[in-house]
């Protein structure tokens, strides 16, 4: 919860107090669950959250997408005021720009993502492609649901239960077909990359590049591996677990380094905040600076005209200019 206060102290308690409404909890012990920051540390915890620091999953651009629509719910109910647009604002213009800057969502950090990473890729573009996943375990599952939203042309689907294939392709439509399992090696020679993710002790595929038909790539995420692959120069490219699991280092590495860099911009934009927020003080001071001085100078503009009666329509016209010109009250 963000909140404008008056008065720290006082906002402390009806905040707490809402809480324990809603969440039905005595007041008394709702500070055994409530942390509340103040001032410099809540805006920066607003920064924080928004860009994805303070995400179980660092980096992660969809609460951005949350913190935007609290904030459109908050409008729609007439909660926000002067301070909070400026603040939300300056926060989401501020998260845009950093996971452009960023794109730690760009990084594949799991082993399914650096998979499908490696076949997309490899072919250039999914699009006119077939896939064929085998094995609907964890890993294989995450990798088909990822797969079936990439724009594959088909996909084909095999598990050793053959039920809880039809049951997956059932779920995903008409690009989705499930084969039985026994039809793996004939499926492999008619797709263009193959993912395998099967708990199996022995390989479960053996393949050349004699056999291997139109398959591009194959992406084998078996430990130990599922496949055998005879060729030492197979026409098609091979990564298994170990190969993708240095490229997952990496990534790992490169996302701490963009992330310890989006925080270090952040007190940057906390300073700019209060720097903005002091200044609003100053500007109905300003303003009324304004307008008096436009009437004094009114005024003396219309004096002049009293003491010069004889000018003419052009004289007049010109003084007026320079009148407007010397003062302009949207400067």
């Amino acid at each position: 919860m963000y909140a404008v206060v008056d008065q720290v102290h006082t906002g402390r308690y009806y905040l707490k107090r809402f809480l324990a409404r809603w969440f039905n909890i005595p007041l008394e012990q709702i500070n055994n669950w409530v942390n509340i920051g103040i001032k410099e540390n809540a805006v920066k915890h607003l920064f924080e959250v928004a860009v994805g620091l303070d995400s179980l999953i660092m980096g992660e651009p969809q609460i951005l997408g949350q913190v935007k629509q609290a904030f459109f719910n908050a409008e729609d109910n007439g909660t926000t005021g002067v301070i909070f647009k400026h603040l939300f604002n300056q926060v989401i213009s501020f998260s845009k720009r950093m996971h452009t800057k960023y794109p730690t969502s760009e990084l594949s950090l799991t082993s399914h993502q650096a998979g499908l990473h490696q076949i997309k890729t490899h072919l250039g573009t999914v699009k006119g492609n077939k896939l064929a996943v085998v094995g609907l375990g964890d890993v294989g599952s995450h990798l088909l649901k990822n797969a079936s939203t990439m724009g594959f042309d088909h996909i084909y689907i095999l598990n050793r239960t053959d039920s809880k294939a039809e049951a997956a392709a059932d779920a995903l439509g008409d690009t989705v077909e499930a084969v039985q399992f026994d039809e793996l090696p004939e499926v492999v020679t008619k797709v263009d990359a193959v993912a395998t993710a099967v708990s199996s002790k022995q390989p479960i595929l053996t393949i050349d590049s004699q056999d291997s038909g139109s398959l591009k790539i194959l992406v084998d995420l078996g430990v130990p591996r599922n496949v055998k692959v005879v060729s030492s120069k197979p026409s098609f490219d091979y990564f298994d677990i170990d190969g993708l699991h240095e490229i997952l280092d990496d990534n790992h590495e490169l996302r701490d380094r963009m992330l310890a860099k989006t925080g270090r911009e952040i007190p940057q934009e906390v300073t700019d905040f209060y720097i903005w927020q002091k200044q609003l003080h100053v500007v109905p001071v300003i303003r009324d600076l304004r307008k008096s001085a436009l009437t004094v100078e009114s005024n003396v503009y219309d004096s002049l005209m009293h003491k010069l009666p004889d000018l003419d329509e052009h004289e007049q016209k010109s003084d007026s200019q320079t009148h407007e010109e010397h003062y302009q009250p949207n400067d």
